[in-house]
């Protein structure tokens, strides 16, 4: 359980906030979080009214696939910006050398 509660109010939000541009680091993260509740939000109603047409099982897997495959997608396709300082600037590989 604290490796969840973590993940959600530790590490991500605070990676989140140093993956954002200086110029809307204070908006992002609040936006973001809001917009993570309004989706937990709707969440609850949407199984409900899927549970109580087909099973319960089927409104788990109509709500988590999506979000699954959402989120695969957006890892296989997301940017890495592997090397980079916190200055937005990638080393000199001349200067590492030496």
């Amino acid at each position: 359980m604290q490796f969840f509660v973590q993940g959600a109010w530790g590490v991500i939000p605070a990676h989140l906030t140093e993956l954002s541009p200086d110029a809307i680091r204070g908006f992002y993260p609040g936006v973001t979080y809001r917009l993570g509740n309004l989706f937990a939000a709707l969440n609850l109603p949407l199984q409900e009214h899927l549970a109580s047409a087909h099973s319960y099982p089927f409104a788990l897997t109509v709500t988590i696939v999506p979000v699954l495959i959402l989120v695969a997608g957006i890892t296989l396709v997301g940017h890495e910006a592997r090397g980079i300082e916190f200055g937005g600037k990638a080393p000199d590989p001349a200067q590492a050398r030496s």
